[in-house]
């Protein structure tokens, strides 16, 4: 039986970089805020570490409570 692998971490880029976790979330959702040298290096650590980004699920109970 095959082991997940441990979900890398936005502090854990973040420390590898030497920057901040706020850095690491702008750089990595493409929000201004990070020069594009620190942009590039955060990205190129992530990759590194083997990093990718999940996609959050969006509004999971909001067919709940519906009225019938």
């Amino acid at each position: 039986m095959s082991r997940m692998a441990k979900r890398v971490t936005m502090q854990q880029i973040a420390d590898a970089a030497g920057v901040s976790k706020f850095a690491v979330s702008r750089a990595l959702t493409g929000k201004p805020g990070v020069s594009e040298h620190t942009r590039e290096m955060i990205v190129r650590t992530a990759g590194q570490l083997g990093y990718f980004r999940t996609e959050p699920k969006r509004y999971p109970g909001r067919h709940r409570y519906q009225r019938r």
